[in-house]
């Protein structure tokens, strides 16, 4: 995880499609991740998060090529607590609040990557789905399995006060 935070050091780094991308500030530390990433033939991957912590914060997705390569860093800065945000790879018709990469790259078999900077990273709850960009409401719509950042599968995890094992 240390040298995933490293590469997200610079003030503004590149995504896939050559536009700017946000650097999600230190510390972070990932929380989420899920693999089956797909952005492609009307569907993309969406990461909704909701900020139940008592702080402000930032959320950030990172999604990855099958090879392990970055596709698209992209990140939300100044999440209040009680916020629902979204972080897409392309647009959804049916979802507002949003943050994309605005015109990914086509995405098979990739994963996805949650960060967050703030004290109360676990306070942030997230749902990763794969969503029919185009209709809204959306015509298809299926929940990938979530890990927590230490990847452990989140049926798995039992947390003490917010720790993660």
């Amino acid at each position: 995880m240390v040298a995933a935070v490293a590469l997200l050091a610079p003030v503004i780094g590149m995504c896939a499609t050559g536009l700017p991308t946000p650097r999600i500030p230190s510390p972070t530390k990932v929380i989420w991740s899920a693999s089956g990433v797909r952005n492609g033939g009307g569907l993309t991957t969406v990461a909704i998060c909701s900020n139940r912590g008592g702080v402000s914060g930032t959320i950030g997705a990172q999604f990855f090529q099958y090879n392990g390569n970055s596709a698209c860093l992209i990140g939300i800065g100044g999440v209040l607590p009680g916020e629902t945000r979204t972080l897409e790879i392309d647009p959804v018709a049916s979802m507002v609040n949003a943050s994309n990469c605005s015109g990914g790259p086509a995405i098979n078999q990739g994963r996805i990557e949650i960060y967050a900077n703030t004290a109360e990273t676990l306070k942030f709850d997230c749902t990763i789905l794969l969503v029919d960009k185009t209709n809204n409401p959306p015509s298809s719509m299926t929940r990938l399995k979530l890990y927590s950042g230490s990847g452990i599968p989140l049926s798995d995890i039992i947390f003490a006060d917010g720790v993660d094992p």
